[in-house]
């Protein structure tokens, strides 16, 4: 009985430890990267979000992050591949003085009472308390 019961709680610990899923694959980023060819990109219309370090979520696009990339990060990071991973994936925050500034990009900070709720409840529930159910 008490190997079942180890077993069983090894098994729990094993499914309970399964990797996080990334928010964008790497097919996706590979078509988020703008080629010099191509002006506009077909996916510009997609909002994208990043956080700076003022901790204010910006929304952008895809056009807007090659831009930073160019402009700002072409040395920390080996390839805007490399840079669109970290920023999308891993929520590298950009720092805010980087952003460009002749372009109005909308922004907000998470009230830190619904951030709460979001850790301690999960995704499912705050989705539940903070949707609108439409038919």
């Amino acid at each position: 009985m008490k190997k079942i019961l180890i077993a069983l709680v090894v098994f729990s610990y094993l499914i309970s430890c399964q990797k996080k899923e990334d928010n964008f694959t790497k097919d996706m980023i590979n078509k988020l990267i703008i080629t010099d060819n191509v002006l506009p990109s077909k996916y510009s219309f997609l909002d994208l979000y990043i956080l700076t370090n003022n901790n204010e979520i910006f929304k952008t696009n895809n056009h807007e992050l090659n831009v930073f990339y160019k402009r700002n990060y072409y040395k920390k990071f080996k390839t805007v591949q490399d840079f669109l991973e970290e920023v999308l994936n891993k929520n590298y925050i950009i720092d805010q003085s980087s952003l460009n500034k002749s372009v109005y990009l909308e922004s907000f900070k998470l009230d830190q009472e619904i951030e709460k709720q979001y850790s301690e409840n999960g995704f499912d529930k705050f989705l539940k308390k903070y949707s609108k159910k439409n038919e």
